[in-house]
């Protein structure tokens, strides 16, 4: 399912979406906070994600994500 997601860039270049690449920045963003399941963030954020999607909004989605 993941691979036809395609992550539209800054620059408006669009390619398929780096699951991998989500997770070393959840892992990285959250690595100093307690109380922060990087896997249940992950998980909620895998949710939001739709074809097409901007990258500013993937990062919004990540944020509010470990906001709850």
């Amino acid at each position: 399912m993941n691979e036809h997601i395609q992550v539209t860039k800054r620059n408006g270049k669009k390619e398929p979406i780096d699951m991998e690449k989500i997770h070393r920045v959840v892992h990285w963003a959250s690595q100093d906070l307690d109380g922060v399941s990087v896997s249940q963030v992950e998980i909620n954020t895998q949710l939001a994600f739709l074809d097409g999607i901007k990258t500013e909004y993937i990062l919004e989605t990540i944020i509010k994500s470990a906001a709850f």
